[in-house]
């Protein structure tokens, strides 16, 4: 009966991914790669970009606030070989 509200409160401090939100993903490498470089981006981006968990994919991705964050993000993810940015 006490995991109940551990769980409760374990779900509502994860912010989950709504429109648009992307992750860098290169097929090469490790899952803590592709985060790596998606936190990195989301940094870089700014203006409102945060990280969220999006529930389908299992994984963190970068929420962007309008299209010029979202293109600035796939721009910057796919300047090296081999990465390529996905959807929640």
């Amino acid at each position: 009966m006490k995991l109940l509200p551990s769980l409760i409160m374990f779900t509502a401090a994860v912010s989950a991914c709504s429109d648009p939100a992307l992750r860098c993903k290169n097929p090469e490498g490790s899952k803590a790669g592709d985060y790596s470089k998606t936190v990195e981006i989301c940094a870089e981006v700014g203006n409102g970009a945060s990280m969220c968990y999006c529930w389908g994919a299992g994984e963190d991705y970068c929420y962007l606030v309008n299209g010029n964050n979202q293109e600035e993000f796939a721009s910057s993810c796919t300047a090296e070989p081999a990465w390529y940015t996905e959807s929640c």
